[in-house]
């Protein structure tokens, strides 16, 4: 009990700080919480009113750091005529006044003078997509946001960290988002616009592309996806949501029993969910709490395209 005691006390010591619209997440040993984690995710709004989730990152591009807000392609628009068309997105964001967060509703133009702010992954197969938001945000003052940093600093689960930790088909994860319990619905916590998380666990092998073979009226398709399957209740409205490693809680490592726990690493985004038919009918579907994750290296090359 005594030991325990002590390496409670420890931890306590090891929390970051808080901070408003500067907190840059980073590992660097220290043991990130949670919460800090729910600051770098927002709910978006396209054009069209179809709503989805993002994520903030920092990226330095040309020796300048700019600020990025990573979600799927198909959040701005499923069609890719229509994302091609997109002259705007609304952000939902909370403000910090007197130590009380506020919700606010800001309308982006995602084009600046002729050019488009965003960058697609380049494999149409790759539901990824990033918006350059760098001047947008530094226009709202009292802004309360953190941001994920992408360069490897040990906060990206890249393919050493998936073999160091071991990280693997079975281990507990958290997804970040805003699920959509109804079209006619947003929901604030108190006077913010925060999100919700959910936890499930890694459903398919994460160092291995998932295969489908899709059968429809006798064709066969097969998707080669980079990414793996979570079963984590994945509805509408959570595409787009960051996916980390569950940190706390305590794993076997090379053998080894770590009672410290692991760094929240990002595994991946969120692209969509898997439905089932049901037995009663075979017209009906319900949602089969399957998800589907492409990896954080989807994510680190759709940023690579702005150094172009």
């Amino acid at each position: 009990m005594k030991y325990k005691l002590v390496f409670f006390l420890l931890a306590l010591l090891c929390l970051p700080t808080a901070s408003n619209s500067q907190s840059i997440l980073q590992s660097h040993g220290k043991i990130i919480r949670i919460k800090e984690l729910t600051s770098a995710v927002l709910l978006l709004e396209n054009e069209w009113n179809s709503f989805g989730t993002g994520f903030l990152v920092k990226r330095n591009i040309n020796s300048n750091q700019r600020t990025f807000l990573i979600t799927n392609k198909h959040v701005l628009n499923q069609k890719k005529e229509l994302r091609d068309k997109a002259q705007k997105i609304r952000l939902y964001l909370n403000t910090a006044v007197n130590g009380k967060l506020k919700g606010i509703e800001r309308e982006m133009d995602i084009i600046s003078n002729g050019t488009r702010l965003w960058r697609e992954h380049p494999d149409e197969s790759v539901d990824v997509l990033a918006i350059d938001v760098t001047n947008f945000l530094k226009g709202i003052p009292n802004l309360s946001v953190s941001y994920l940093s992408s360069n490897l600093d040990g906060i990206i689960a890249d393919s050493e960290v998936l073999d160091r930790e071991e990280i693997t088909i079975g281990d507990e994860i958290i997804a970040i988002g805003y699920p959509r319990f109804t079209d006619l619905i947003t929901y604030k916590q108190g006077e913010a616009y925060l999100p919700i998380i959910r936890q499930g666990i890694i459903g398919s092998q994460v160092n291995l592309n998932y295969i489908e073979k899709i059968f429809d009226n006798g064709k066969v398709e097969i998707k080669n996806l980079r990414g793996f399957l979570i079963d984590g209740a994945i509805i509408p409205g959570s595409s787009g949501s960051p996916i980390f490693l569950k940190p706390y809680s305590p794993r076997i490592i090379h053998g080894r029993n770590n009672m410290s726990g692991t760094h929240p690493y990002l595994l991946g985004i969120v692209s969509e969910n898997r439905y089932a038919l049901t037995k009663t009918s075979p017209m009906l579907i319900s949602f089969a709490n399957i998800g589907f994750v492409f990896n954080s290296s989807t994510i680190l090359e759709t940023l690579d395209l702005f150094l172009k």
